[in-house]
């Protein structure tokens, strides 16, 4: 018997969920619909995008519905990087409404038997994630990652398409890193840092900065 899952989030990222699990879950879960946060009446053509989700409610109205209940329906995570708190709070809301998140991993990806993925994370295809590692839930990892051994991550983590995370690194809640990006090995990176496309990470930073271009870093303010 299928499960019955919501999206959460109705933008293009949602949709890009929605058929990935159609492609190679179907057998395991059952779309039922979008949620939002933004109550249903005040959304926009201009807001879903495109496509046409099936957008049957926000996310607070639904958890005391019978039918959309977090007792008859898990989550997945469909909230875009665009802002990285928001993301996070999200996933942090729905679970202070009673949602459970379903974790998923493309087959086509290779994560170790010893290496523990947290809830609401999606594992890409093509990603590798080495032995002995442990990421938190709502993390996001793209086609092509690889993360070397002994990674650790916090909580909603956004690591886009070809980035490579060295060995032994630990990372905090809430980082970007973009296409390409790489962290070196034994790197400490606090919450809420942003990597952008191709730059490259060789020391330890704490919360809120910015690579601006390889080996320079901006605090934000």
């Amino acid at each position: 018997m299928r499960e019955s899952v919501i999206i959460y989030g109705a933008g293009l990222f949602g949709q890009q969920i929605a058929a990935w699990l159609n492609n190679h879950f179907s057998d395991q879960y059952e779309i039922v619909g979008f949620a939002v946060d933004t109550p249903v009446q005040e959304i926009t053509v201009n807001e879903i995008e495109s496509g046409n989700p099936n957008i049957i409610g926000s996310l607070e109205d639904l958890s005391t519905s019978t039918e959309y209940s977090p007792e008859a329906n898990k989550l997945v995570l469909a909230i875009g990087y665009s802002d990285m708190s928001a993301r996070l709070a999200a996933y942090e809301r729905a679970v202070g409404l009673g949602y459970r998140f379903i974790t998923l991993v493309h087959p086509n990806a290779c994560v170790e038997s010893d290496t523990t993925i947290g809830d609401g994370s999606i594992i890409c295809s093509g990603a590798i994630i080495d032995v002995l590692c442990k990421l938190g839930p709502a993390n996001f990892v793209d086609i092509g990652v690889l993360v070397g051994e002994r990674v650790i991550t916090e909580a909603g983590n956004y690591i886009s398409a070809g980035a490579i995370i060295g060995g032994n690194s630990t990372i905090g809640k809430g980082n970007f890193f973009g296409l390409s990006a790489v962290v070196r090995n034994d790197v400490n990176i606090g919450n809420y840092n942003y990597i952008p496309v191709q730059g490259l990470l060789h020391q330890n930073i704490g919360d809120n900065s910015q690579l601006m271009e390889a080996r320079t870093i901006r605090v934000i303010s």
